[in-house]
């Protein structure tokens, strides 16, 4: 993250499309100030009030806010339709769940760094899938895991809770999802929590701590769950 302090004609300009993630406080008049910590998703040109209307501020992708504001700022990318990309944490977020509906591995993948990792801490630590290296090792992982005739059993998110933390890279997210059994028809309800580490609007790290008792239970598999446990005491 940068602070951006300086003024041009009353308001500050910055040379490409930022996301205003928090104020550090107000140091002088000008438009109206966000509360400390606010959100402004696509905060560029032809968005937001630019205040005095400033050089840059004519709608080629310049971020402007008020005159003396101590204000931090995320770097956002342009799609190649001239659409903002998603940067946030909480926007890669919804799209990941998405993603998980849409039993879309690709569109999952997508979301990660080429050097990304994505960590399942409860599950057997001898298991290939506990563990992803990279986009496209991530990809091949889902893919194998979504392969008819047993895709995605997330059927639907509920409950969702997302947690901020001190590092603006990072939010912890808790979820409710309805599950389907597709051997049986049978649904059910099971959860996780998940770190979720974001830079540079891809994401970089995801845990997932899924409740490993209760999708065992869910799939019929609680005697295989106590297997991989017995084998991984002895690795």
């Amino acid at each position: 993250m940068i602070a951006a302090d300086q003024a041009v004609d009353g308001a500050v300009v910055l040379d490409q499309p930022y996301l205003l993630v928090g104020v550090a406080g107000a140091l002088g008049e000008g438009p109206a100030v966000p509360k400390a910590g606010e959100e402004i998703e696509g905060l560029h040109a032809g968005e937001r009030e630019c205040g005095t209307e400033p050089a840059g501020c004519g709608g080629d992708g310049f971020a402007c806010v008020g005159i003396g504001w101590a204000v931090l700022f995320h770097p956002l990318t342009r799609a190649q339709d001239g659409g903002i990309v998603p940067q946030t944490p909480r926007q890669l977020l919804e799209r990941f769940q998405q993603a998980m509906l849409d039993f879309s591995p690709d569109a999952l993948a997508d979301l990660f760094a080429e050097d990304a990792v994505y960590e399942f801490p409860f599950l057997a630590p001898q298991r290939e899938a506990s563990r992803y290296e990279g986009r496209e090792h991530i990809r091949a992982g889902f893919t194998r895991a979504w392969a008819s005739p047993y895709p995605s059993p997330v059927v639907g998110f509920r409950d969702v809770r997302v947690h901020g933390t001190a590092d603006p890279e990072l939010i912890i997210a808790e979820h409710e999802f309805d599950a389907v059994n597709h051997a049986t028809g049978e649904t059910f309800t099971s959860g996780f929590v998940l770190f979720l580490r974001a830079r540079g609007g891809e994401i970089v790290h995801v845990q997932d701590y899924a409740d490993v008792l209760k999708l065992s239970a869910g799939f019929g598999r609680l005697p295989q769950l106590c297997e991989q446990l017995q084998n991984a005491d002895q690795v």
